[in-house]
C-alpha cells in the first residue's frame, strides 16, 4: 500500500471528525484486513473449494435460467410446437359436469326439489333456483357448479356417474344433493388447461437437449487426482 492509497483512504472518510492518528490507525486497520482477506483462498484450501463451488453454482444457475428455465417461460412458439407434438400427454380423464346443492334445512329441500323438477323442464335456470330460495337468506341454498375428475370432490366420488340427482348422507344438519348434468369422455387438454405442466415438461426437454450439445461439443476429462484430494 501507498501514500496515495492513504490519501484516497482520508478523502473518502474525511467527513468521519477522527484526527489523523486516529484516521491512521483506521487505514492500517482496513488495509490488513484486506490483505488478510485476499489471502483466504491462499491459506484455506477448503475456503477456495467452498468459494469456488459457490461460483460455479451462481454459474450454472444463470446458464440454466437462461438456456432452460426463462426460454420455457418466453417461447411461446417453442411451448406450442412442443405441447402440439405431444398433445397425449395432456388429456383428461372421464369427468362429469355437476351441481353441488348444500340445503340449510328440509324445507329447503321442498323448494328445491320443486325448483329441480322446473330446472328439467328448462322452465327455471341454475340463478333462479338460487335467488327464489335464498330470498330470505344466502345460507338456504348454495350451489356449486363445476367439472369434476376422479377425486376432486367427496360428494362427486360417492355417486354413479349417471345423469340424475343423488341425496348425500352426512353427518352435519346440512343436506346435500349431487346432480349430475353430463358425463364427458376422456379429451385432450387445451394447452390453457395444462399450462403449468407443460413448462415443466418443455423446461426438462430443454434441458435434455442443452446437455446432449455439451457433452456434443465439449469432451469430459476427469482429473482423478483432484477428485481423490477432494474425497479424502
Amino acid at each position: 500500500y501507498t501514500q496515495e492509497d492513504f490519501k484516497n483512504f482520508i478523502l473518502d472518510y474525511q467527513e468521519s471528525g477522527l484526527d489523523f492518528e486516529m484516521m491512521y490507525q483506521r487505514f492500517v486497520d482496513f488495509t490488513c484486513l484486506e490483505y488478510e482477506e485476499s489471502k483466504l483462498e491462499e491459506k484455506y484450501p477448503e475456503y477456495k473449494t467452498l468459494l469456488n463451488e459457490f461460483r460455479d453454482g451462481i454459474l450454472l444457475f444463470d446458464l440454466t435460467s437462461t438456456m432452460v428455465w426463462t426460454k420455457a417461460m418466453e417461447d411461446t412458439i417453442g411451448l406450442q410446437k412442443y405441447f402440439e407434438t405431444n398433445r397425449e400427454n395432456y388429456v383428461w380423464g372421464d369427468r362429469v359436469e355437476a351441481n353441488i346443492y348444500t340445503c340449510a334445512n328440509y324445507k329447503v329441500v321442498s323448494k328445491l326439489k320443486r325448483l329441480l323438477w322446473k330446472k328439467s323442464k328448462n322452465m327455471v335456470t341454475i340463478k333462479d333456483m338460487q335467488e327464489s330460495i335464498n330470498k330470505d337468506s344466502p345460507m338456504n341454498l348454495q350451489i356449486n357448479s363445476s367439472k369434476y375428475s376422479k377425486g376432486d370432490n367427496k360428494f362427486i366420488d360417492q355417486v354413479k356417474w349417471i345423469k340424475g340427482t343423488t341425496e348425500i348422507p352426512t353427518e352435519s344438519d346440512a343436506i346435500i344433493f349431487v346432480e349430475i348434468t353430463d358425463v364427458i369422455p376422456s379429451e385432450e387438454k387445451d394447452l390453457s388447461e395444462s399450462k403449468g405442466k407443460v413448462i415443466s415438461d418443455y423446461q426438462n426437454y430443454l434441458e435434455e437437449q442443452w446437455l446432449l450439445v455439451l457433452r456434443e461439443d465439449y469432451v469430459i476429462t476427469l482429473n482423478k487426482e483432484v477428485l481423490y484430494s477432494i474425497i479424502k
